[in-house]
């Protein structure tokens, strides 16, 4: 805390200002000082900063005088004043005094002067963003120039990265617009914007039409995902195909995730299939049905083994069970009252006792069936074992003649002896 001055001295309260670079010093008439930056002055009170958290008003009458201190760039202009301009030198110590003080501007000036008197001094020209190009020197601009780059937006880039940003930005203001039409739903012009948004091939679109396909609006979103699928994504931009794969396996709306998963493998195939494949064996099962559903619908019939093993899912779960115990009693009287959940027998007696224990629950996968069904023509039903009976005597027979396409990756989960089937069999419906 600061000193209390008497009863004169006033703390104002806690400001924002940095630390203080210099120290005036008020002397008191009882003898005392305190230390600080004297802010104001003017008036009956002399306003002084003590620190970065407190300020005083100290009544003049109780000061003796006050010992003002030059400021740093009051400093800074008498040292220039008393150095000589062709003193390197002097100079030099000059330009650390205002790296010390924080005089940027004023550095510069320092630099400038050392540049007069010695224009080939290095530490001078890289203080002034100087380069060294070869044998010369060269200004910032000058070297970035000679080297494809210009300035956007204050950072220094490539010249065809630069006009990729300046379409990106004018792309995304059109996208911008045509939702923005689209949410109003003004007749025509609605009608007019959604099939101008979903005949958008601009390659700069997509980091707004990335966006865009999460829009609360579903007739936005399907506009989106038409754009896409018309051509907006660069083939093989792993960016958008993976919005688009995403969007067909979260969006509300069926028609949305269809259409997402056919642009999807329009504009990337390569890309969204592994992504489908993988979202499979996702945790959430709204997201394994429509990743199967999606599968299906694209016709790949190398994905067969990851759909049979997403035909279903075992769970183990806690459960609570009643379970009875009979004891041969011959002596037993029937009627005889009992305790709660024993029951008489003419031979005996039951016992009733509910027990703790897990059981596995079968968790079905009805559109992996329905894929299968689809890209093969047969049905085993929820057979694990069947279907992949099948699959390996398909590929057998493919070996035997031009040889399988191994344009997806195999699944290690596609073997039956590797924990694929179900204990005794694979489950019914």
């Amino acid at each position: 805390m600061a000193a209390v001055l008497g009863a004169s001295a006033i703390i104002l309260g806690v400001t924002a200002s940095a630390a203080t670079a210099r120290a005036d010093i008020i002397h008191m008439k009882d003898g005392s000082r305190v230390e600080g930056r004297v802010l104001d002055d003017a008036g009956a009170e002399i306003i002084l900063e003590v620190n970065a958290a407190v300020t005083l008003r100290i009544p003049k009458t109780d000061v003796a005088r006050v010992e003002r201190m030059p400021t740093p760039r009051e400093d800074f202009e008498a040292r220039l004043a008393a150095t000589e301009k062709w003193d390197v030198k002097a100079l030099e110590a000059l330009a650390h005094f205002c790296q010390d003080a924080g005089l940027d501007a004023e550095q510069r000036r320092v630099w400038e002067h050392i540049l007069a008197a010695d224009p080939d001094h290095a530490q001078a020209r890289v203080g002034l963003d100087y380069r060294k190009d070869g044998d010369r020197w060269v200004t910032e601009e000058e070297w970035r120039s000679a080297r494809g780059q210009v300035r956007y937006k204050g950072k220094w880039m490539l010249a065809e990265e630069a006009e990729w940003r300046a379409g990106e930005a004018k792309a995304r203001k059109r996208v911008e617009r045509l939702v923005k039409d689209m949410r109003n739903r003004r007749g025509k012009g609605w009608e007019a914007a959604e099939a101008e948004l979903a005949g958008t091939a601009d390659p700069h679109a997509e980091p707004a039409l990335i966006e865009a396909i999460v829009h609360r609006d579903e007739e936005v979103r399907l506009a989106v995902v038409d754009a896409h699928g018309g051509g907006s994504a660069a083939p093989g931009s792993k960016r958008a195909v993976a919005a688009l794969v995403a969007t067909s396996l979260v969006d509300p709306e069926p028609g949305i995730r269809d259409a997402a998963a056919q642009a999807a493998a329009k504009v990337g195939r390569e890309i969204a299939m592994p992504l489908l494949l993988e979202a499979l064996y996702d945790d959430a099962s709204s997201k394994r049905a429509r990743a199967a559903h999606a599968v299906g619908r694209l016709g790949d019939i190398e994905a067969v083994p990851y759909l049979i093993d997403a035909l279903y899912g075992v769970k183990r779960r806690r459960v609570r069970e009643m379970q009875e115990e009979f004891v041969e009693a011959p002596t037993a009287v029937t009627g005889r009252p009992r305790r709660y959940g024993v029951v008489d027998t003419p031979s005996g007696y039951r016992v009733r006792r509910v027990v703790d224990g897990f059981k596995n629950f079968y968790i079905f996968n009805e559109p992996a069936l329905t894929a299968l069904r689809h890209l093969t023509e047969q049905d085993f039903h929820y057979s694990k074992e069947d279907w992949f009976r099948w699959w390996e005597e398909r590929e057998h027979e493919r070996e035997e003649g031009d040889g399988p396409d191994d344009s997806l990756p195999r699944d290690p989960r596609r073997d039956p002896e590797s924990g694929s089937k179900a204990p005794g069999g694979a489950p019914g419906r």
